[in-house]
């Protein structure tokens, strides 16, 4: 009997987990569709994700629209064209997703002036590295006064940072004297390409985002206030440098050591966490944030020749703009272009 009872219980639990397959083979699986960003401006790009019962991504594979026009959205990337409220919808194996609303906006024309920031990378072991200074120092003086700023990296030399080899890393700038301006654009100072790649990090498309600092020394310490306004809802890092300029120290010249070579703009602390900056989190539309920095100061530097920058950097890993100033008593406003 004992037996009997087993064998009856094994097979009503057997029916009972068959009958419950067979009601789950006829539940239909869900179609997710997501967008990285709910808002953009014309000329942005929208890349969407389409992920079967939440976990199969299946956003090759599948098919996506727009419902207003019909349009299809290939590679699933949609480029915002014009103004309005648009409507998609992603279709796959006979399902269809939810639909996902994404509001494109006129492009921002900033109140604010544009300043470039330009990474130099360089050693005093390179023999062609004066030459590349010599060009860089030319653009900055005589082509974009003001707004262009200088931040020097040393490789493997006394006034060599940790941040110079993930730089290098990072962007691959191909040797020295190298260059990467406002962390999107980047190769050798000698190249053709230079002149071009400053000329694209001046231009204002794609500006929101202004930048006002002040700072104060006192005891071999420096208080730091940057202010950040932001003209559109965005996300932003902050990644503040300070630098000494007019250093007099050895470098090679075309294959000869000089003792009084004077290296400009020479980065010598990385205030921020990372090269990545810290973290501001979002900034709403026509709002400002405020960020305060105490650094400590090595002795032997001159204080008189010291500088802060601070770099804003968009939600594309880029600089947005920057703004610097001395750092002993030094103050920058925001820089706004008047008579619009």
């Amino acid at each position: 009997m004992k037996r009997k009872s087993m064998i009856y219980a094994f097979m009503v639990c057997l029916a009972a987990l068959l009958a419950s397959c067979e009601g789950g083979a006829g539940v239909e699986s869900t179609l997710t569709l997501s967008a990285d960003k709910a808002s953009v401006t014309v000329g942005d790009k929208v890349t969407f994700t389409v992920k079967n019962s939440g976990i199969q991504d299946v956003t090759a594979a599948s098919g996506i629209k727009c419902v207003q026009t019909g349009k299809s959205v290939p590679g699933a990337e949609f480029v915002a064209e014009s103004e309005g409220e648009w409507t998609f919808v992603a279709e796959y194996d006979g399902m269809k997703s939810n639909e996902v609303g994404i509001t494109v906006v006129a492009p921002v024309v900033s109140q604010f002036r544009k300043h470039i920031c330009l990474m130099e990378f360089t050693g005093q072991w390179c023999a062609m590295c004066p030459e590349g200074a010599t060009t860089i120092n030319f653009y900055a003086s005589q082509i974009y006064p003001d707004v262009l700023h200088v931040l020097a990296f040393h490789n493997q030399d006394e006034f060599e940072l940790p941040q110079e080899a993930e730089f290098s890393k990072k962007f691959k700038f191909g040797g020295y004297p190298g260059y990467v301006a406002d962390m999107k654009y980047y190769g050798l100072v000698s190249s053709g390409q230079f002149s071009e790649d400053l000329k694209k990090a001046s231009s204002p498309a794609g500006l929101h985002c202004g930048i006002a600092l002040s700072s104060s020394m006192a005891n071999g310490k420096a208080d730091v206030s940057i202010k950040v306004f932001s003209e559109l809802s965005s996300k932003y890092r902050l990644a503040v440098y300070v630098l000494e300029d007019k250093i007099v120290a050895k470098q090679n010249m075309s294959g000869t050591y000089r003792e009084d070579y004077t290296h400009r703009h020479v980065v010598r602390k990385m205030v921020s966490a990372s090269i990545a900056g810290d973290d501001l989190g979002l900034i709403e539309a026509e709002s400002e944030k405020t960020a305060d920095y105490k650094i400590t100061l090595d002795s032997s530097w001159k204080a008189e020749n010291l500088e802060v920058c601070a770099l804003v950097i968009g939600e594309d890993g880029c600089v947005n703009n920057m703004a610097a100033c001395h750092l002993d008593g030094g103050n920058a406003e925001y820089d706004r272009i008047t008579n619009q």
